[in-house]
């Protein structure tokens, strides 16, 4: 299978998570870092670094991990998925976990080197501009809803065709544009 680095953007209720699960509804090694709680369904639902290691173990998993100590466990959670490689991760709101200034070096691992590891990645965000540059510099794919803020349409031009970019503000809710390197 071919190394995928997919980044979703869009404003709220335009279908970036529902886009990112129908993406995955395939994958039978699933990790989803899920702060927003909006991927229930989608697997065994996790809240503890100890259930997530034993769940991990196991030759097929479909993971939602979601827990109120997200924000202290998500370098341990990051760890162990490069380690057990071999995996997709979604994670939703990626902006959670770092912003235009900062990366934490865990998360800049899986981005940089995830694909030696056979993890593939998928990241969704509201903001283009709210991103780590790293995150969108690595990405194979862009899927692109609906955005109108005057910052985020500058960012996409950077990273998306002219004619592409130009399309984003005028598309229709639940439509997207790809755009494959």
């Amino acid at each position: 299978m071919e190394w995928k680095q997919i980044v979703i953007f869009g404003r709220k209720g335009q279908g970036k998570t529902t886009l990112a699960k129908n993406l995955l509804k395939k994958a039978t090694r699933l990790i989803i870092i899920d702060p927003m709680a909006q991927c229930s369904g989608e697997g065994e639902p996790i809240s503890s670094l100890d259930s997530f290691l034993t769940e991990i173990t196991k030759p097929q998993f479909r993971i939602v991990y979601t827990s109120t100590e997200l924000d202290y466990e998500i370098e341990k959670l990051l760890k162990m998925i490069f380690t057990i490689g071999n995996c997709w991760l979604l994670i939703d709101e990626i902006d959670f976990f770092c912003s235009p200034a900062y990366i934490s070096e865990d998360l800049q691992k899986i981005v940089k080197y995830g694909r030696i590891r056979r993890i593939n990645l998928v990241f969704t965000s509201r903001r283009p501009f709210e991103v780590h540059r790293l995150v969108t510099s690595q990405a194979s794919d862009f899927y692109v809803f609906n955005i109108i803020e005057p910052r985020d349409i500058e960012y996409l031009n950077k990273i998306l065709p002219p004619l592409e970019a130009k399309k984003v503000p005028s598309l229709d809710k639940y439509k997207y544009i790809n755009y494959s390197l």
